[in-house]
């Protein structure tokens, strides 16, 4: 079920480009399967910095290594083709949506715990992230499981839950920063609860000094690349913030799914005295997410909401076993229903118009696997991959950004400067550091940047120095032949 909307959307044949993000995280695995298939060659520091001169676009360091090591793995095991990685995407939402039925099963039955595993997994957010290799699935993952081991310590008070839940949350951390919410559960939920005699426990605070012992080490190795090339973001009031969060949520689930979810979570909120752990943990864990991603110094963005998707539809469950069997069975049954007839029609990814040519480039004699390839500018990072993928054999292929080589900039495009103004010093500029191919992406000069229009004017006031090798889907590919002092004398 978890594979079938990849193949529907085309997914599995589509380029990296289903958010900016997507080239580097599955970048960053292959580089790890290439560490495990090479037999740890240098240190991993060492290795990545070698990785990183030839294919520049993965950011281990930026982000916490945990997925890449899982996807590294998997590729080791299973292959690293698109399709192959996807499977693990599958995977993980195949994951959460069987918890899910696991904990909604006792409450509404086999019929209405597939409907709410179902339900999950038929969201459009948790679609789009489950066709992309994305590290936020993976985070919903382990931030469900964690609670609900948090859920088990608050009605046992044993030291294994502690830890377990204490573990989970390192997991999600090393994952993604954006796991450092959970932090807020454990306090909110005894605020909810008024169990204030965990805090008396030596269990109970066993769980931060784990969480930071597991994690500290990484932090304050990595904190030094962390921030490079990021730009500030201009940040909202935090009522603003939380307003626009929840806004965009609601939107991006759609007006009945919303009104389901946050009606049941409203709903729970009147009986919370009466409630059992789990639901008391499942009813704070939105509020701990929507305030944290309101706080942090981020854009707001939906996909890092899908972790309170599996919690609000357990509370669902819960609301909906106070009707009888049937209505709630029916409300569910329908919704899913919706839900699949919009993943069908909607979630459609256009074709690869990259891959053809990469395929091309490689098959092409003159093309060999240690040239100095210069990729296009607004495709970086797809072209890149086309590139790793497709190479047997890796690092070998030098391949350049023009947007780091010819201008300078953040990693959202901002605080852009290009280093060379006039053709003449772009020539001099490649006399010095002479490509073997480029490949260009011409596209309408407004959504240029001056250094991509200095060098498609450079190579087309200078046609002996460069040749036409290949020009297919939108892309064309310039050998280049002859040097500028040659042609000149010439």
């Amino acid at each position: 079920t978890c594979a079938l909307p990849i193949c529907w959307s085309g997914a599995d044949q589509a380029a990296f480009d289903g958010y900016p993000d997507e080239p580097s995280h599955y970048l960053s695995g292959l580089m790890l399967h290439d560490y495990f298939v090479a037999g740890f060659p240098l240190s991993p520091r060492q290795y990545a910095v070698n990785y990183y001169l030839h294919l520049p676009f993965f950011a281990v360091g930026y982000w916490p290594p945990l997925f890449y090591v899982a996807e590294g793995l998997w590729m080791t095991v299973v292959g690293y083709s698109r399709p192959d990685v996807l499977l693990l995407m599958a995977f993980i939402a195949a994951l959460i949506s069987a918890t899910i039925f696991a904990v909604v099963r006792p409450i509404s039955g086999v019929a209405g715990a597939f409907c709410c595993a179902l339900l999950f997994l038929l969201l459009p957010d948790v679609l789009s992230n489950s066709s992309m290799v994305m590290t936020d699935t993976t985070i919903v993952l382990l931030s469900f499981w964690s609670l609900l081991a948090l859920a088990r310590y608050f009605e046992n008070g044993e030291w294994r839950d502690s830890i377990l839940f204490a573990f989970l949350v390192s997991c999600a951390i090393m994952t993604k920063y954006s796991g450092l919410y959970l932090a807020l559960v454990p306090p909110l939920s005894l605020l909810a609860g008024k169990r204030w005699e965990l805090l008396r426990r030596p269990s109970f605070w066993i769980q931060p000094v784990l969480v930071v012992a597991l994690c500290a080490p990484w932090v304050l190795y990595t904190h030094q690349y962390a921030t490079i090339g990021f730009a500030s973001f201009v940040k909202l009031g935090v009522l603003e913030s939380v307003v626009l969060n929840l806004r965009l949520w609601t939107l991006s689930i759609g007006p009945w799914v919303s009104i389901l979810l946050f009606g049941a979570w409203a709903y729970q909120a009147v009986y919370l005295s009466e409630a059992n752990s789990l639901r008391r943990i499942l009813w704070v864990q939105p509020i701990s997410l929507i305030v944290f991603q309101s706080l942090a110094p981020v854009c707001c963005e939906t996909r890092w909401l899908i972790s309170g998707l599996p919690p609000l539809i357990v509370l669902l469950s819960f609301a909906l076993a106070r009707l009888p069997k049937w209505y709630g069975l029916a409300a569910i049954a329908a919704t899913v229903a919706v839900c699949s007839v919009l993943s069908v029609t909607q979630f459609r990814q256009p074709p690869n118009t990259i891959g053809p040519v990469v395929e091309a480039i490689i098959q092409r004699s003159g093309a060999t696997k240690q040239a100095l390839v210069y990729v296009p500018s607004d495709e970086e990072g797809l072209v890149i991959v086309e590139f790793a993928m497709r190479d047997a054999k890796r690092p070998v292929r030098v391949l350049g950004r023009p947007n780091k080589l010819l201008a300078s900039m953040d990693w959202l495009s901002n605080h852009y400067k290009s280093y060379y103004e006039q053709p003449t010093d772009l020539e001099h500029y490649f006399e010095d550091n002479p490509p073997d191919l480029l490949i260009l992406h011409p596209r309408p000069t407004a959504l240029q940047y001056p250094h991509e229009r200095l060098l498609e004017t450079t190579i087309h006031q200078n046609p002996d120095c460069w040749k036409l090798i290949v020009s297919a889907t939108g892309h064309d590919v310039y050998q280049f032949t002859k040097s500028y002092k040659t042609a000149n004398t010439g």
